[in-house]
């Protein structure tokens, strides 16, 4: 057990803990400090610059995988016996010896076509092998010689039934493609925020999971759902394909259903004549703009809302939402390109087929030059507000506006035409 605990600990320093923090120191020094052009790769794209020098970290640990601390907890006891040079050598008979036990497995089948005598000799050699990898002291000279005579055996009359390299690799590959690409179809999918819309609940740089199993997953490469699940919830952060450039992914929050006619008024919906209900929680300061910070109620959700001070967009509507869509706005209510200005200005929704998911949570966040860590984990979905970095003197206001919930938070429905 011990053994095993110490094996884990060496993979998980080999493949996380020093790769990792290797990247992440890498992009601390690199990214705030340099103007050329790797420090903009780094800033610019992040998250495939993170992924390629993993890469590279953990090619070259591997070049030294056998001299690492506890390497010998991982692969073989007796690596502390035998130099570098050498360790490759006893790493290849351990995998030799794995291939002949696999193939042993299929021995009925193969006596058939190799003769008893060749697979006895195969035995005899491995069985040499195994005595020359366990002898005490260990000799070096004598795993050279068995493990050479056994390659040797073992390919004349096992040969044409071992795995060439192209299909061993393939069979590693392809189960992980396909199961990657059944999950970003049907599951969830990555999204980063590219515009500050959202803010403060989603700012720049923000990484989010999308759940795309809430609303219906699809069949990949297809729009087909295997089953919906619509209308989204009010107050769902939803990423949808933009009606009007379907390339494009937008991300929003759902305000208005079917049926609804929905008026905006200082930043702040109406609902079939009803305004949803908020709260102040003061003065917000940040990168993406200043202004008026409130507290929002709709449905099930509590929510951030900016109201940026010097750039008002004045009122619209009133818009009456058509069958089969959702009315979306941005939080950062006056910096958002969302139903109230589209199609040329005249206002619409967002059909139920364009929706992607709900955002889940924020797996990763890089602000600028550096990786936010204060953001990574956070639900994007909840009523458990942190009040923003900066207004630490408005949290008592964020806690009366969240203590003191208005009792009514769903609108009246529609009244019919």
């Amino acid at each position: 057990m011990a053994r095993c605990s110490l094996a884990l600990l060496y993979w998980a320093l080999r493949y996380a803990v020093v790769p990792m923090s290797i990247v992440r120191g890498a992009f601390a020094l690199a990214v705030p400090h340099g103007g050329d052009l790797l420090s903009q790769w780094l800033r610019e794209q992040p998250i495939p610059c993170a992924i390629a020098l993993y890469l590279v970290v953990t090619s070259l640990l591997s070049l030294v995988r056998y001299r690492l601390p506890l390497a010998a907890y991982a692969y073989h006891s007796k690596l502390g016996n035998v130099p570098l040079a050498l360790a490759s050598e006893l790493d290849r008979a351990h995998s030799l010896l794995a291939e002949f036990a696999d193939l042993q497995k299929k021995r009925a089948k193969l006596v058939e076509v190799v003769s008893e005598h060749e697979v006895n000799e195969v035995d005899d050699v491995f069985a040499n092998l195994r005595r020359a990898i366990a002898e005490e002291p260990f000799r070096v000279e004598g795993l050279m010689l068995t493990l050479g005579e056994a390659e040797v055996v073992f390919a004349r009359v096992y040969g044409p039934f071992r795995k060439g390299d192209l299909r061993a690799t393939l069979e590693v590959v392809l189960p992980i493609a396909i199961v990657l690409m059944l999950f970003r179809g049907s599951v969830g999918e990555l999204f980063k925020i590219p515009s500050g819309s959202m803010v403060p609940t989603l700012q720049i740089g923000d990484h989010i999971f999308v759940n795309k199993l809430k609303y219906g997953p699809t069949i990949p490469f297809t729009q087909i759902r295997i089953w919906e699940n619509f209308p989204p919830s009010r107050g769902d952060v939803a990423v949808f394909a933009y009606p009007e450039e379907l390339e494009k992914d937008f991300v929003k929050r759902v305000i208005g259903l079917p049926g609804d006619a929905i008026e905006v008024k200082g930043g702040h919906p109406w609902l079939n004549g009803w305004q949803v209900p908020s709260c102040l929680v003061g003065a917000y300061k940040g990168p993406d703009g200043d202004g008026d910070l409130y507290v929002e109620y709709l449905g099930s959700e509590t929510y951030f809302m900016l109201n940026a001070t010097g750039e008002g967009t004045g009122d619209q509507g009133p818009f009456v939402v058509a069958n089969g869509e959702a009315f979306v706005l941005g939080d950062n209510r006056n910096n958002s390109h969302d139903s109230r200005f589209w199609w040329d200005g005249k206002g619409g929704g967002v059909p139920f087929a364009n929706f992607r998911g709900p955002a889940s949570l924020i797996w990763f966040s890089y602000a600028g030059t550096r990786m936010d860590g204060s953001r990574v984990g956070r639900s994007v979905m909840t009523s458990h507000l942190l009040v923003p970095k900066g207004m630490e003197s408005s949290q008592a206001a964020l806690d009366k506006c969240l203590r003191d919930r208005p009792a009514k938070t769903v609108p009246p429905a529609p009244v019919p035409k």
